[in-house]
């Protein structure tokens, strides 16, 4: 069997056409109905991929253009469960440490205590970053940052450099503080840790 994914008929996958015909349905039904604005969907089972569709628009804007299946959002919380399954693939490879520090993958991030910061601090709510109250505030433009990987998401790279920025509000280790950007930094890290 090949290690990659391939299109195929749902037949070919053990999976019931009009199961599958049936989520496309709602999928299209809850962005109509707003229930949500929009949503990419991937359904693929030994290697076969069934069902690999967007919906809705890539933006809040009224001139947004459709989402597109190669699109890059934020995933919010659902992302955490496989980000933290990699960092410890990546621990039990010997490529990571919990106990090392953060700057030891993205040496960029500097400020009073976040040598401090060590990669379990990320994996437990406990580096003492806090973005704070939502909406965030607009990360600088990218022509006023360093170069970037190409690979990394134009977007993404702006709110880490943003995030990199924030002064923390507690002393990493003293407090569980609940923050979304503590898995986007995660995430970064466990890119450097794979190329090396």
């Amino acid at each position: 069997m090949s290690d990659r994914l391939q299109p195929g008929s749902p037949e070919e996958a053990g999976f019931d056409p009009e199961q599958i015909e049936r989520i496309k349905g709602r999928c299209a039904g809850w962005v109509e109905a707003g229930r949500t604005d929009s949503l990419a969907v991937l359904a693929a089972r030994r290697g076969t991929v069934v069902l690999d569709e967007a919906y809705g628009r890539d933006g809040y804007e009224d001139d947004a253009v459709s989402l597109s299946t190669d699109a890059v959002f934020m995933s919010a919380s659902i992302a955490k469960p496989v980000t933290a399954t990699l960092i410890m693939m990546l621990v039990e490879d010997g490529r990571l440490g919990l106990n090392h520090p953060v700057q030891r993958y993205i040496p960029e991030l500097r400020g009073e205590r976040k040598d401090q910061i060590c990669v379990h601090h990320l994996l437990t709510h406990t580096s003492g970053w806090w973005v704070g109250e939502y909406p965030l505030p607009e990360p600088p433009p990218l022509d006023e940052l360093p170069p970037r990987d190409p690979r990394v998401d134009p977007e993404l790279y702006r709110r880490l450099c943003w995030f990199y920025e924030l002064d923390l509000v507690k002393k990493p280790g003293e407090q569980m503080i609940y923050e979304n950007f503590n898995f986007a930094v995660l995430g970064e890290i466990a890119r450097q840790a794979r190329r090396n």
